[in-house]
């Protein structure tokens, strides 16, 4: 359901991302370096937020896996095997959450963003010179 929105939302904070480390870079007035360093921060924190809870649930979902291998299930009723055993089938598979069909919400998905920013940033100095 978010996957389109998510996609969007990244797409636009790696250009703002490197549009206001750009600006941070020519801000005249100490005042100007100052804010657009806290929006620099603040798009980065917007990037890394999703891309840390999605790592967190895809952790999490394997941790849990490994617990119910680790619980003592062999104690339990016929019933409740048979639910864990549904349970541990659909575990075998983590939890994942994507955006834009192809892309995963984990770390490496920030520093791919910010990677990009960079080289965008790159190519905006370069055509100043």
């Amino acid at each position: 359901m978010f996957s389109t929105m998510i996609s969007f939302q990244a797409m636009f904070s790696c250009l703002m991302i490197c549009l206001s480390g750009y600006a941070l870079i020519r801000a005249r007035t100490s005042e100007d370096s100052i804010r657009f360093f806290f929006f620099f921060l603040g798009m980065l924190y917007e990037v890394f937020f999703p891309c840390y809870a999605g790592n967190e649930v895809v952790e999490k979902s394997e941790e849990l896996l490994f617990n119910l291998y680790s619980s003592n299930w062999p104690e339990l009723d016929t019933h409740s095997k048979k639910m864990l055993l549904t349970f541990s089938i659909r575990l075998n598979d983590p939890i994942i959450i994507k955006f834009g069909f192809i892309k995963r919400l984990r770390l490496r998905t920030f520093t791919e963003v910010v990677d990009i920013s960079y080289k965008i940033y790159a190519v905006l100095q370069r055509t100043q010179k």
